[in-house]
């Protein structure tokens, strides 16, 4: 893809189209329940439906069309805003990733005075040693 050759209007309009109506229906991926999978394109095309009567014709059109092209991955833009997704999905997944998940080693060097959350220590159901208990949830039983 020869940047000449590419409209980069039309990308970034097709890219955006794409991400809200992935907001409206669920990102759907070839991981998900089956039946998510086996829907995804007609809870797509129903939120695209809806967001075209949001904002009216001929923008409603226009949007409709836009991710029309990129369902069906015929032209420059279309392979290109994919690929761009995907990407995208790929970066995200890694800073997640280096933000939130400790290494192996650093899991096993982990102990209990670094977890965030208090844990709770058994009372065998006497409410005297609830102070002794390191939970700070409040008690929500009904009795």
């Amino acid at each position: 893809f020869h940047p000449s050759k590419v409209d980069s209007t039309r990308l970034l309009k097709m890219a955006v189209t794409h991400d809200l109506c992935e907001s409206l229906a669920g990102d759907v991926t070839p991981f998900c329940d089956p039946s998510l999978v086996n829907s995804k394109e007609e809870r797509e095309d129903q939120a695209m439906r809806a967001i075209q009567k949001v904002v009216g014709d001929p923008l409603g059109e226009e949007l409709y069309g836009l991710w029309r092209e990129y369902e069906d991955q015929q032209t420059t833009e279309a392979l290109l805003c994919k690929d761009i997704d995907k990407f995208e999905m790929v970066v995200q997944a890694y800073e997640y990733e280096k933000e939130h998940l400790l290494l192996r080693g650093e899991v096993a060097e982990a102990d209990e005075e670094d977890a965030k959350a208090p844990i709770a220590e058994s009372n065998n159901g006497d409410d005297n040693d609830k102070a002794k208990s390191k939970d700070v949830r409040p008690d929500v039983r009904r009795g």
